[in-house]
């Protein structure tokens, strides 16, 4: 056992928390008996509660999408961009975001953490998520997920089609321009 009263392997060392390196949220948070480390290569940030579903009354969430995008942009290439819309108070609302590079990711970091977004700051984190496949819930992609408020895998928030195709097209294009 550890100083922090946390349990240890065989080898001294606290194991990895599976969920939080594959989704980049626990539920059990600082009180985890697993390890939650700051990914070494990042190229994902994420940043924590910042969608907020009840400003759906007076934004359309593909004017959020695409607001939050064009900021992410300013720092690099983006990749991805996935918004949460879980239940739970781990994924709820969390924003994640990838970039083609190490370096785009470590100044949205830096630079997101500066900001404020509809009179709160901006919570950011490095993020180990590399491919969302694996943190998806599929069920609730197929309307399905009776674990509603429970589930410890992403419920995305998707924007239209047409949205996000012209977003990555234009981020890729703006990136080209930049080498």
């Amino acid at each position: 056992m550890s100083n922090t009263g946390k349990q240890d392997n065989k080898n001294g060392r606290r194991e990895k928390c599976l969920f939080y390196h594959k989704v980049g949220a626990c539920r059990h948070g600082k009180y985890c008996s697993k390890t939650h480390t700051i990914p070494e290569h990042p190229k994902t940030i994420v940043l924590r509660n910042f969608y907020n579903k009840s400003a759906q009354l007076y934004e359309p969430f593909d004017s959020f999408y695409q607001d939050v995008f064009i900021q992410a942009c300013k720092y690099g290439e983006v990749i991805n961009m996935v918004v949460c819309e879980n239940e739970c108070d781990h994924l709820n609302g969390n924003v994640y975001i990838k970039y083609a590079n190490e370096e785009s990711c470590y100044k949205a970091f830096e630079e997101f953490n500066k900001r404020w977004y509809d009179g709160k700051p901006i919570f950011g984190e490095l993020s180990h998520v590399i491919d969302f496949k694996d943190s998806v819930c599929l069920p609730y992609d197929n309307k399905s997920c009776n674990r509603i408020h429970d589930c410890n895998f992403m419920h995305i928030k998707r924007p239209s089609y047409n949205l996000k195709r012209k977003l990555l097209l234009a981020s890729h294009k703006q990136y080209l321009q930049k080498t």
